[in-house]
């Protein structure tokens, strides 16, 4: 993972620096070298890589969430296969440029693979958590209607017992 061009340069600048009284082993600094180099290259491609993933999460969100949320204030027929084309269409978007991006990267397929399932997951969720949020507003208009119901058939009751 390390960088050996830099590596060598250090090795040809370590040959000027040699003492030969000291027998100084340069094998153990050059490993320890290679192993920070390692830690550090893995913990930038870490982030870097984080960073992408919320990029695109954020472009999914806003890309889905007050259309989705529209699509489910209309209610009509055809609110649910709108609301898939536009999650399949948003997500291969979406998809298209995340694995442009992590081309970049030089991982395994099957790491590409994993972070493009979770970024499909990811945008399936969003869509998920409107259509929850719109189902609780749905449960609070028909408790508030029942109750008004309610409230109207005792009034009623009690106007005919009066009358």
């Amino acid at each position: 993972m390390y960088c050996p061009y830099w590596v060598v340069q250090l090795e040809i600048l370590n040959l000027d620096a040699a003492i030969e009284q000291a027998r100084w082993d340069p094998s153990k600094v050059r490993e320890k070298l290679r192993r920070d180099i390692d830690v550090y290259v893995t913990s930038v491609r870490a982030a870097k890589l984080s960073e992408l993933t919320t990029l695109y999460e954020g472009q999914l969100n806003r890309a889905l969430s007050e259309p989705v949320e529209a699509l489910l204030d209309a209610a009509s027929d055809d609110t649910w296969p709108a609301i898939r084309e536009l999650l399949q269409r948003e997500s291969k978007s979406a998809i298209s440029g995340f694995s442009s991006a992590l081309l970049a990267f030089h991982l395994d397929q099957a790491t590409v693979d994993k972070m493009i399932l979770q970024l499909e997951e990811y945008a399936k969720s969003v869509v998920e958590s409107k259509a929850k949020e719109e189902a609780g507003r749905v449960l609070i208009r028909m408790k508030d209607r029942y109750c008004f119901c309610q409230l109207f058939w005792v009034l009623i009751s009690f106007l005919i017992k009066l009358g």
